[in-house]
């Protein structure tokens, strides 16, 4: 009997051992997911990041306002390296830029002297946004 008691004991300590060792096994699995979870996160804000950043130096918005020649207004996203142009841009804020007084004639003139240059680099467009519009001229809003 005694013998069958101490092989009891001796198997009782094994399973819990085992057990120990799972356990242990198991919260480490859990924390390398956890590591891994954390890191994939990271790289995908970076990833995020970097793509914010290439998209504000390597592509433009144009907002042209509803007038006559372009009746509904459009928008144009067009690579922008090789231009002067600010991120998001307009004919009229482009003679605002320059100081002249904004006339049907002054839109015209920004509106020819731009279009070559976004036409050429086009990708493609989007509806008029009165928002993008008014960032260009800084929140005014001129009459058609």
């Amino acid at each position: 009997m005694p013998q069958k008691t101490a092989l009891k004991i001796s198997l009782s300590k094994a399973i819990k051992c085992r057990g120990f060792a799972r356990a242990s096994f198991m919260s480490s699995f859990d924390m390398n997911q956890s590591a891994n979870l954390m890191k994939n996160t990271q790289v995908l804000i970076a990833a995020f990041i970097v793509l914010l950043i290439f998209v504000r130096t390597t592509l433009g918005v144009f907002a042209i306002q509803p007038i006559g020649a372009v009746p509904e207004g459009t928008t144009i996203v067009y690579w922008c390296i090789g231009t002067n142009f600010d991120f998001i841009e307009s004919a009229d804020g482009l003679v605002q830029k320059t100081g002249a007084g904004l006339s049907l004639f002054t839109r015209g003139l920004a509106l020819a002297s731009a279009a070559e240059p976004i036409v050429e680099r086009e990708l493609f467009r989007l509806p008029y946004s009165s928002f993008l519009y008014g960032l260009t001229t800084g929140g005014e809003y001129y009459v058609r």
